[in-house]
């Protein structure tokens, strides 16, 4: 019952018009940004470490609320995405290099897509199912039920399917032998035994 709450709440929010829903996320994210002093604090110390620490704070702050706007949008956006069609992606997103997703295919051994957080990743994917390129999105399970269910329902109603992350790796190599698609964020600190450390921005950090 719960999670068709969330779907019924989904489809009233997602079909209001995107400047509108736009506006409401900006907002989410400003007053999250607010309220929540603790990651206001992650954000902005990471922002000055990426810089060197020659940021200033105001303009650490500033870059932290940008980040916070951007992901209330990104939240807000995220339930329109059951809903998206097709038709929907013109003047909305813009596929670009689509001839070497083609020809990465046409070798038969399949594509791995690595991306990370930035922009609204959610639509990244979603887009790439309705424009014929179906993957496999590797994701971190939520610690509810019921939102992983409504997670789940919203990121696999175009096609793609959801892979947990925990023992992931057969899954993706059979989906690759299959000459499928496997989508891969890599921008998180994992566990030492699930990646390498590389620099990022003068701090190790283990990756994918």
């Amino acid at each position: 019952m719960r999670l068709g709450i969330l779907k019924f709440m989904a489809f009233m929010v997602g079909h209001l018009p995107r400047p509108m829903l736009l506006a409401i996320g900006r907002f989410v994210g400003l007053l999250a940004f607010k309220l929540d002093k603790k990651h206001r604090g992650i954000a902005v110390d990471n922002i000055k470490r990426a810089f060197d620490r020659s940021m200033t704070d105001e303009v650490a702050g500033d870059t932290a609320k940008g980040v916070f706007k951007n992901l209330g949008m990104t939240a807000l956006e995220f339930v329109k995405l059951p809903w998206l069609k097709h038709k929907d992606l013109n003047g909305y997103v813009e596929l670009v290099g689509k001839e070497n997703l083609d020809g990465a295919l046409k070798k038969g051994r399949g594509i791995i897509i690595l991306t990370a957080h930035f922009g609204n990743w959610e639509l990244m994917g979603v887009a790439l199912a309705l424009y014929g390129y179906p993957m496999d999105v590797v994701v971190r399970s939520s610690d509810s039920p019921v939102f992983e269910a409504f997670i789940k329902w919203t990121r696999t109603q175009c096609g793609n399917i959801v892979v947990p992350k925990h023992r992931s790796m057969r899954r993706l190599l059979t989906t690759l032998k299959n000459n499928g698609s496997a989508g891969i964020l890599i921008d998180q600190n994992v566990a030492h035994v699930e990646g390498v450390f590389v620099d990022f921005f003068g701090i190790p950090a283990c990756t994918n």
